[in-house]
């Protein structure tokens, strides 16, 4: 499946809409690898395509283009744009949508209403400006606008997810069993579609449950109609299911569950498997908590690069990236290695120093240990990190009275900065 799938350009009133549809196809190819990689090549043409075919009545595109604009977009954290194209699909399908699918029959029309909404939704459940108030409104919309066209399990899985961010174990139990229901319908990729039901095991503490779909998903042991997913899927195999888990586990507040899957299946991967060089930075986390930092060098950059780019991320990643990042340089300075080679903003100006730094300041002035200019107290970093995490927390927990901030807090230290016995 790639993008506008079910698009036959030829089809298309016009030979301008023609054309632009089969150089995006022909660029784009069979997947979404490329276009993942090159937002603004792909996002002049789209725009381009959703004026056109509003004005040539080609609904189908129409939406469709506002489908994959909200895919791109979230893909590269463009949540800006998420939030301005949602209000154009709420206004345009109120106006056009059910009057025009019928003229659709051979087209899934009434299922891109869905699969637009999860799109929306990735942008909203973490993103501080969108409150509670806002929220509550759109999951309302969702609500009904799944149950009115069809794949109402994403409205389910979702809210799953949502249940997650706020440790509400009652509403994933409901939204599990409205899953469990609606599952049937499901024809995406059948892993990542239930990773949510996974989640969910997990935050109900279902230990045993949530070990047995885990190991499921690995070793392919799944409803045979599905088993195509595993050409496709890059979520499904080992590493990536142990790495999600023990994510969700932090997400959740399940500190055994973490422990357990920790120990049992993390902690037995060879280093070469647990860090990769463009690995999430919860991975490094990970490989940090087992004492090996033979990657530092690239690590570090990593965390200088997180920061830089914090207005590119939704409010809740900056709030884990800095609690990853918190724990890794406590554990780093708990290794033995008190300081480091780092560029952060307000940490490596004169009026950010401390104590530590002024007397190894004095100590260059005099020509010894010259070669430790710019190094910087692995703990100060590991402070900076605390207060940017405590900061986009604040800002999060005041749009939505439901986040547990320090709840959250509270399970990165037990997990991973609690002293050994």
């Amino acid at each position: 499946m790639g993008v506008f799938s079910d698009i036959k350009a030829t089809e298309l009133k016009t030979e301008e809409l023609t054309k632009l549809v089969s150089k995006v196809q022909a660029i784009a190819g069979d997947g979404y690898e490329v276009t993942s990689k090159n937002y603004e090549i792909f996002m002049k043409p789209m725009k381009k395509i959703l004026r056109l075919s509003k004005q040539d009545k080609e609904w189908y595109l129409y939406f469709d283009t506002i489908y994959e604009i909200l895919y791109l977009s979230c893909e590269h954290n463009k949540f800006d744009e998420v939030v301005k194209y949602a209000e154009l699909y709420y206004r345009e399908s109120a106006l056009y949508m059910d009057m025009e699918i019928p003229n659709y029959p051979n087209k899934n029309m009434a299922y891109l209403n869905t699969w637009i909404y999860g799109y929306i939704f990735k942008a909203y459940y973490h993103y501080h400006q969108i409150n509670d108030e806002k929220m509550d409104v759109f999951m309302e919309k969702y609500e009904g606008n799944a149950l009115k066209y069809g794949k109402t399990y994403k409205y389910y899985a979702d809210v799953i997810k949502l249940s997650v961010l706020y440790r509400d174990v009652d509403g994933s139990k409901a939204a599990a069993r409205h899953f469990r229901r609606y599952e049937k319908d499901m024809f995406s990729c059948y892993v990542c579609g239930h990773k949510p039901y996974l989640s969910h095991l997990l935050l109900a503490d279902e230990i045993r449950q949530a070990e047995e779909m885990m190991l499921n998903f690995i070793n392919q042991n799944i409803p045979q109609q599905h088993l195509w997913c595993y050409k496709y899927c890059l979520d499904a195999g080992a590493i990536a299911m142990y790495r999600y888990v023990l994510h969700v586990c932090i997400e959740c507040g399940n500190e055994e569950a973490f422990r357990h899957f920790y120990t049992k299946y993390w902690q037995k991967l060879p280093y070469e498997s647990q860090w990769e060089s463009d690995a999430y930075t919860f991975r490094r986390l990970l490989c940090a908590l087992s004492g090996v930092f033979r990657k530092l060098k690239d690590d570090i950059r990593e965390a200088e690069k997180n920061i830089k780019e914090e207005n590119h991320f939704a409010t809740v990643d900056n709030i884990e990236l800095a609690l990853d990042w918190w724990c890794y340089f406590t554990l780093l300075d708990r290794s033995g290695i008190h300081e480091v080679e780092i560029k952060l903003p307000a940490l490596n100006t004169p009026d950010a120093k401390t104590k530590e730094d002024a007397q190894t300041a004095d100590v260059e002035e005099s020509g010894k240990g010259a070669e430790d200019a710019g190094k910087v107290s692995t703990l100060s970093v590991a402070e900076y990190m605390e207060k940017r995490a405590d900061e986009f927390g604040a800002l999060f927990s005041k749009a939505r009275a439901r986040f547990d901030y320090e709840g959250l807090k509270g399970t990165y230290r037990n997990c991973f900065l609690a002293e050994k016995n």
